[in-house]
């Protein structure tokens, strides 16, 4: 079963939000190693401007990084300056949370479950709730615009994820059918080439699916207990959030003691990391920009930012995130918890535990790729901060 994960401190992983041809009020996300030469000077800060030489190719004077190498196969000494502050024993003072799990939580669970579950519609048309897989295009003054194509996207109808008109059309629909439609864009849509104007598109459905339903058969596929009616399956499901709430609460508290730790440690990132993260960032969003089919242009239309606005927002997340990593580096080189093995097996531990359930590598693929090294370190050192962190609860400010 194909999942999507939302992983740890999402800061870690740059995250660009990209739409198409989408509901805009809605909102509807083998490396080579590493070569090194000359890493003395590499305390220069690209922080200063917000920027480091940018080129694509990160050479400051001698010092280089490959771009190819994994963020765990960088040497230490190529980072950058890292002193840490003693980490043997961290204390993180939360605010007391609700940890009940409540009957609709149970229920939102089960029905995520079904959902992602779904079956073959044959002998009626779609309906809502019903996800319908599509081909369309669309002109506008019988003109191609961006985003006016899509081959087997897949829409959940009743979910807000398309314009009304572009939904409403494929309602009574059957699979196999296809059928013109009117669709009036927003006056305030993000793409202002289309903007208060009126497409025709052409829809041909190629499938719909309905979620499963909660029976035996799907109880008997799915539990880990034996559970074997609709009641002893909603006590496992309970039992399994409870541990996601306590998995969400040490995640929570290991994240602000690395932070503490970042902030009473010494962490210079060099200028040659500067640039190795920032290539990094870059190729991840021209990469997802690509597998969406989403041009820069739309993207730019998307989020209001012009080229000077994207490069400031990759570089956003290299001095955010650089020092971070870091810090997870070192740890990981003195636990001993940087082998490649002990790495991508805790990488796929930490998910099962965060979400209650097995985690496979064919999961891990399809929810990130094959390059997962950032998460697999972040993972590692998670696990071994959790026996470091002692929580104390701040008192309530109702009380």
């Amino acid at each position: 079963m194909k999942k999507s994960y939302l992983f740890l401190n999402a800061a870690i992983i740059a995250a660009f939000l990209v739409s198409g041809c989408q509901n805009q009020e809605n909102g509807t996300v083998q490396a080579s190693s590493a070569e090194i030469a000359g890493s003395e000077t590499a305390s220069e800060s690209a922080s200063e401007a917000g920027k480091g030489n940018g080129s694509g190719n990160p050479i400051i004077g001698s010092n280089f990084i490959s771009k190819n190498s994994t963020i765990t196969e960088i040497p230490l000494g190529s980072l950058g300056k890292i002193e840490l502050a003693d980490y043997d024993s961290l204390e993180v003072a939360l605010q007391p949370v609700d940890t009940e799990v409540k009957d609709s939580d149970i229920t939102s669970y089960i029905n995520s479950q079904l959902a992602a579950e779904l079956k073959e519609v044959s002998g009626r048309g779609a309906a809502k709730g019903d996800t319908v897989t599509v081909d369309f295009s669309g002109k506008v003054d019988g003109k191609d615009f961006d985003g006016n194509t899509g081959t087997d996207y897949p829409i959940v109808l009743g979910s807000g994820q398309m314009l009304s008109d572009f939904e409403e059309a494929l309602y009574g629909v059957e699979a196999g059918k296809t059928v013109t439609t009117e669709v009036k864009f927003p006056d305030d849509y993000t793409a202002e080439a289309v903007a208060g104007k009126t497409a025709e598109f052409n829809i041909t459905v190629k499938k719909v699916q309905e979620p499963s339903v909660l029976d035996e058969a799907f109880i008997a596929a799915h539990t880990k207990t034996g559970a074997d009616t609709e009641a002893k399956y909603r006590d496992e499901i309970r039992a399994k959030i409870q541990g996601m709430y306590q998995s969400q609460i040490e995640l929570t508290a290991v994240s602000q003691a690395l932070d503490n730790l970042a902030g009473q440690s010494v962490l210079e990132p060099s200028a040659a990391f500067h640039d190795w993260l920032y290539q990094y960032y870059k190729d991840s969003l021209d990469e997802m920009l690509e597998s969406s089919g989403t041009t820069m242009e739309e993207y730019q239309s998307s989020t209001g930012l012009d080229d000077t606005g994207v490069e400031n927002s990759i570089w956003n997340n290299v001095n955010q995130n650089a020092p971070q990593l870091m810090l997870m580096r070192q740890i990981a080189a003195d636990q001993g918890l940087d082998d490649e093995d002990n790495l991508k097996k805790s990488l796929l531990t930490y998910l099962s535990e965060v979400y209650g359930e097995d985690v496979s590598q064919e999961d891990l693929e399809a929810a990130y790729g094959m390059e997962t090294s950032q998460l697999e370190l972040q993972a590692a050192v998670y696990e071994y901060m959790k026996d470091h962190v002692h929580i104390t609860w701040q008192e309530s400010s109702d009380q």
